[in-house]
C-alpha cells in the first residue's frame, strides 16, 4: 500500500475521491458503462452519484481510473489469475466418479510430483441467474477521505495490518492531516511517533514503547530473558537446523548461547542525533516517575546508553536527573508493582488498595483476583468501596473489558484469548465461579460509570437498533486479522443470502516453482459437538451429504484452486449444525510464505451452473498471511444460516483434518459459548443513557447492521469517551 495511488487506496475503502480538477463537460458514458460492467462481474458497483460524476469527467481521467482499479478489484476477490482446480467439471465430475477412481487419480498425481493430471474436457455448464449483493463504491472529497485517518488513530484498540499500512500511507502523503486531541491506543501512538509525528505522551512508559517500536521490538514490553547460571548454561538444548523441505536435522546448542541470542532481540537500534533529541524531548514532557521506570530498569539503562542524556543535560535536565537516579539506584526507588505485591503478601489490605487506587486501571485488572481472594472476608467491602471510588477514573475501554469478563464469571466455562503474535486462540484454565452478588455489584458500578460518561455525549432521542447487531462482536485482537474485502471481528456472525442453496469455500494460490501444497478441508459437526463427517483431500466426497472436494492440487506449477461444496439443506437433514472450514500448508511452512493465496466463500443458488468460480457470488475474500501452517477460517452455522468468522491459527499438526478435530472444536466452543458483550449491547447502553430505546424503525437515531458489521473503528469509537 505504501506506493499505491489515491485512487487505489480509496477504492480499497469503498470510495472514489473526487479529483481537485473538478468535472468536465465531456461525455464518456461508454467507458464508464464498461467499467461498471467489469466491476459488477467482480461484485462491486459504482453508486449513482459516482457513475454520474465519472460520466462527465475527462476521458483521460476515467481511462486512468479504469486501468488502475480493475486489476486491484480482481486481486481483492481472488481473481488475479485463471485459477484451475484438479477436476475442472467440479462438482458433478467428482460426484459421478467412484472412490476407487478418485484414489487412483490422486496417487498418480502425487507420484508425478504434480505434473500428471487426468485428461478432461471442460463441459457445458449452462447459465442460471444468481442474486448478488454488490459492494458500492461511493463518491467523496479528499477532505472527507482524510477523516478516515482521524477515525483510525482515535480508537482505543489495535488496528488491523491493512489499517496500519493505511495510517502510514496517510502520514507520508499528507502534511495537513486532521489529528485528534488524543491518540489513546499505545501501538498507534508509537506508529505515529516512528514517522516523526508530534504525538502527545503522558508517561515515561509511553516513550519507552516508542523507542522500542522504532527499534523493531515488542511494545508490550515483555521481560528481558535472563542469562542462566554456569550449571544451567552447561546444559544443552535441541534446536532445528536446515530448511524444512530438505528434511529435519538436529543440533545441540548451549543454553547460554540461546539466551544471548534471545536477548539480542531486545537491543535498541542505533539512533541519529535528531531521533535522540526527539525521544529525550518526549521524556522531558512526561512526569518522569522513576518508580515507574524502575519496573523496567534494565530496559531503561540500555536505552540510556543509546540516548546519551548526559550530552543534553542542559537541554533536558529532568531527564538527565532521572537517568542518574536509575544508574545510582538510591534506596528510595522501588517499583510500584513490588510495593503492591509486598503489601498483599504482608496482609496490608489498606496499604495495597491505597496503592491500587493511584492507578485505577490496575485496580480494575485485579478485580477478579481481589473478588476471589476476599469473597469470604470482611475486607471485600473495602475492596468494593475503593473500586467504586476510583471507577470514574478508569478508562472506558478497561471498563468494557472488565464488564465483558464478568459476564462469564457466574459459572465455570472455557476462556480464550487471541494471542498478540499471530492469530492463535489460546484456551485458558477455567476459574472457579464468582458469587453472583459480587459480580452484580461490580457490574452495576461499571454500568453507572459508563452511563455517567455517556450522558456527557450528545443526546440520541429515540433509538432503533438492528437485532442482527447481536451477532457482531466487539473489536478485540484486530492486529493480526487477515486483510479481506470485508473486515470482520472474530466471532462475528454474518448471515448468508436467503436464496443460497450451496456454500462454496475456496482457496486460490499461484505456485511459480511447483513447491506449494495447500489443502482446503471442511468438518461437519452436530449441535452437541460430535464430528459426523469431513471433506478433504483424504475424503473427496460424501454422497449422503451431497458434499464434495474439487481434488487435491499438489506441487503444480502455475495457478491452483481447491473448492468444497456444502449443500445446506442436505447437511441439515442429516443433523449437521456447524461446518468448520480450514486451510493447511502441507509443506509445514507458514501461510504468509505463499506469495499469492486467497481464501473466500461463495453463496451459490445453482452450483452446477455458471463458472465454478463466480466472483460476484463471493460473500468475502481474505489474503491469508498467517504465521501458522494451519488456519481455521470460519464456521458455517446451518441452523442460523450464517458464517461465524474465526480467522484463528492452530498449533502445528500433520496437515489433515483428522489431526485437528479437537483443536477445531475447542476454538469453536469457546467462540459460540463465550457470552461476550456484542455491538447491540453496547448500543443499547448508549440508547439508555442518551435517549430512549424503541421498536420503531423510524426513530430519530437508527443503528443499522451494515453500518457496523465491517467497521470495527466505528464500534471502537463508541467505546472510547
Amino acid at each position: 500500500m505504501k506506493n499505491e495511488s489515491l485512487n487505489v487506496v480509496a477504492f480499497r475503502r469503498g470510495y472514489f475521491v473526487e479529483p481537485r480538477m473538478g468535472a468536465s463537460d465531456l461525455g464518456n458514458e461508454l467507458i464508464v458503462a464498461s467499467l461498471q460492467a467489469e466491476l459488477m462481474k467482480l461484485g462491486f458497483m459504482l453508486d449513482a452519484d459516482l457513475y454520474s460524476h465519472l460520466k462527465h469527467s475527462a476521458p483521460v481521467h476515467v481511462s486512468r481510473y479504469y486501468s488502475e482499479i480493475l486489476p486491484i478489484a480482481r486481486e481483492m476477490v481472488g481473481a488475479k489469475r485463471d485459477y484451475r482446480p484438479f477436476y475442472v467439471n467440479f462438482p458433478q465430475q467428482v460426484m459421478d466418479m467412484s472412490m476407487f477412481g478418485l484414489f487412483v487419480n490422486a496417487m498418480t498425481h502425487y507420484w508425478s510430483n504434480g505434473t500428471w493430471e487426468p485428461p478432461q474436457d471442460l463441459a457445458e455448464r449452462g447459465i442460471s441467474f444468481e442474486n448478488t449483493e454488490f459492494r458500492l463504491i461511493k463518491l467523496t472529497t479528499e477532505e472527507e477521505f482524510k477523516k478516515v485517518f482521524t477515525k483510525l488513530v482515535s480508537v482505543n484498540t489495535a488496528l488491523t495490518p491493512a489499517d496500519r499500512e493505511l495510517v502510514e500511507w496517510f502520514v507520508k502523503k499528507y502534511e495537513d492531516l486532521p489529528m485528534p486531541a488524543a491518540v489513546p491506543f499505545k501501538e498507534t501512538l508509537c506508529l505515529l511517533a516512528s514517522f516523526g509525528v508530534d504525538v502527545p505522551v503522558r508517561t515515561t512508559t509511553d516513550v519507552l514503547r516508542i523507542a522500542t517500536f522504532v527499534s523493531g521490538g515488542d511494545i508490550s514490553l515483555p521481560g528481558v530473558p535472563k542469562i542462566p547460571q554456569v550449571k544451567a548454561a552447561q546444559a544443552m538444548v535441541k534446536v532445528r537446523t536446515g530448511p524444512e523441505e530438505e528434511g529435519w536435522g538436529w543440533a545441540y546448542r548451549n543454553r547460554h548461547e540461546a539466551a544471548v541470542k534471545a536477548r539480542d532481540k531486545f537491543k535498541f537500534a542505533h539512533l541519529r542525533r535528531s531521533s535522540r533529541r526527539y525521544l529525550l524531548g518526549l521524556l522531558e514532557k512526561t512526569n518522569l516517575d522513576t518508580s515507574e521506570m524502575q519496573t523496567r530498569l534494565e530496559r531503561w539503562l540500555r536505552l540510556g546508553e543509546v540516548l546519551h542524556p548526559g550530552e543534553y543535560r542542559k537541554q533536558f535536565p529532568k531527564t538527565f536527573a532521572a537517568f542518574q537516579a536509575l544508574r545510582n539506584q538510591p534506596p528510595r526507588i522501588r517499583s510500584y508493582n513490588s510495593r503492591v505485591n509486598s503489601a498483599f503478601a504482608n496482609n496490608d489490605v489498606n496499604g495495597a488498595l491505597a496503592l491500587l487506587a493511584q492507578k485505577p486501571g490496575e485496580l480494575a485488572r485485579r478485580m477478579d483476583w481481589l473478588m476471589r481472594r476476599y469473597e469470604l472476608s470482611e475486607d471485600i467491602d473495602q475492596v468494593f468501596e475503593t473500586f467504586e471510588m476510583v471507577a470514574p477514573k478508569i478508562s472506558s475501554k478497561v471498563k468494557f473489558e472488565l464488564y465483558d469478563h464478568l459476564q462469564r464469571r457466574l459459572k465455570s466455562s472455557s476462556r480464550s484469548v487471541s494471542l498478540k503474535k499471530g492469530s492463535k486462540v489460546r484456551v485458558l484454565k477455567e476459574l472457579p465461579p464468582l458469587k453472583e452478588e459480587l459480580v452484580i455489584r461490580a457490574q452495576l458500578t461499571i454500568q453507572d460509570g459508563l452511563r455517567a460518561s455517556m450522558r456527557q455525549l450528545p443526546p440520541l432521542g429515540t433509538v432503533w437498533i438492528d437485532e442482527r447487531l447481536k451477532g457482531v462482536a466487539l473489536p478485540v485482537g484486530m492486529r493480526n486479522i487477515n486483510t479481506a474485502v470485508k473486515t470482520y471481528v472474530r466471532g462475528t456472525r454474518i448471515p448468508f443470502r436467503a436464496e443460497a442453496t450451496t456454500i462454496r469455500p475456496f482457496i486460490h494460490w499461484h505456485d511459480a516453482h511447483g513447491r506449494e501444497d495447500l489443502d482446503l478441508s471442511a468438518g461437519f459437526h452436530s449441535e452437541d459437538w460430535c464430528s459426523i463427517e469431513h471433506i478433504s483431500y483424504t475424503n473427496l466426497k460424501s454422497e449422503r451429504l451431497n458434499a464434495c472436494h474439487s481434488g487435491d492440487v499438489r506441487h503444480r506449477r502455475g495457478s491452483c484452486a481447491e473448492y468444497v461444496d456444502v449443500d445446506i439443506e442436505r447437511a441439515r437433514d442429516h443433523g449437521i449444525r456447524y461446518v468448520t472450514v480450514q486451510v493447511f500448508n502441507f509443506n509445514a511452512r507458514p501461510m504468509h510464505s505463499v506469495a499469492e493465496c486467497w481464501f473466500g466463500l461463495m453463496e451459490r443458488e445453482s452450483p452446477q451452473s455458471n463458472e465454478i468460480f463466480d466472483p460476484k457470488t463471493i460473500s468475502n475474500t481474505a489474503a491469508l498471511a498467517n504465521e501458522s501452517t494451519s488456519v481455521l477460517i470460519c464456521a458455517i452455522d446451518l441452523d442460523e444460516r450464517c458464517y461465524i468468522w474465526l480467522d484463528a491459527e492452530m498449533n502445528r499438526a500433520e496437515a489433515f483434518y483428522e489431526n485437528t478435530q479437537s483443536q477445531v472444536l475447542t476454538i469453536l466452543k469457546a467462540v459460540v459459548d463465550s457470552g461476550r458483550l456484542n455491538v447491540y449491547d453496547l448500543l443499547a447502553m448508549h440508547a439508555e443513557a442518551r435517549g430512549v430505546l424503541v421498536d420503531d424503525v423510524n426513530a430519530e437515531t437508527i443503528f443499522r447492521w451494515e453500518d457496523f458489521v465491517t467497521d470495527y473503528a466505528k464500534v471502537a469509537s463508541l467505546m472510547t469517551f
